[in-house]
Order: structure tokens, then sequence, then C-alpha cells
């Protein structure tokens, strides 16, 4: 029983190290869609400033980007785990007996949360970057 459950605990470490990898590759990607973003919108930003936008606007613009990237892509990872929670689940039941996966309402919540934070830190750098853009440069952007 001893070497099953070193095993077991084997494989959770394993797992988690996989997830955290995971982690920082999205953060990442978040980080480099949102500088596309920044570098494409750029005369947008500009004539938003010169409009009369304040710079806090313009972050919070590309905040509120990276939330709903992380709220969306969150839910539609829930959507895929729980399907195939339940197509392992059935299998399991035929096979052993019993249920394998169990995914809890917490746990749910806690996904979603990460997913979130991880966004929102992942995109300070480039909402900084569009907040701090002169408006003159950015309307002579080409």
């Amino acid at each position: 029983m001893s070497t099953l459950n070193t095993y077991i605990q084997l494989t959770f470490y394993v797992l988690a190290a996989i997830a955290g990898i995971s982690l920082l590759v999205s953060a990442i990607m978040i980080i480099v869609v949102l500088y596309i973003s920044v570098s494409e919108r750029t005369k947008e930003i500009g004539i938003l400033r010169a409009l009369g936008v304040r710079r806090r606007d313009i972050k919070n613009l590309f905040l509120s980007e990276a939330f709903f990237l992380g709220l969306f892509s969150s839910i539609l990872a829930l959507a895929f785990t729980e399907l195939v929670a339940v197509l392992a689940n059935n299998v399991a039941t035929k096979y052993i007996g019993y249920s394998i996966i169990g995914i809890t309402g917490n746990y749910l919540l806690f996904g979603v949360g990460v997913a979130i934070v991880i966004s929102l830190l992942a995109a300070l750098a480039p909402s900084s970057r569009a907040a701090k853009l002169d408006p003159i440069e950015s309307l002579a952007y080409e």
C-alpha cells in the first residue's frame, strides 16, 4: 500500500509541475497578445488620448480586456474539464465500479479565480505601456 501511495504522490507532483508550466506559458502568451494589441491599436490610443481620455482609463481598458480573456478562457477550460471528467467517470464506473474524478464547486471557482489573477498580472506591463504612450507620437505612428 505504501508503494501505491508513493506512486500516487509522484503522479500528483508531476501533474502539479505540468500545471505550473502551463500557467507560466499562458501568462507569457497573454503578455504577447496584449503587447500586439497595444502596437496594433497605437493610433487608436493616440486618438483617445488626444480626446482627453486619462492614462488610467487606457490602462483600465487593457486590464478589462485581460480580465475577460481570463474569464472566458477559464470557462471554456472548465467546460472541457467537466466533459473529460464525465467521460472518465463513465469508463471508470463501467470497469472498476466507482468514479475516479471528483470536481467540486470550490475547485471550479478556484480555477476561474486563478485564471483571472494570472491574466490581470500578465496585463500589467502591456497596459502600463499603452497608458504611457504620447498622444502626438501615437497619432504619427505608422
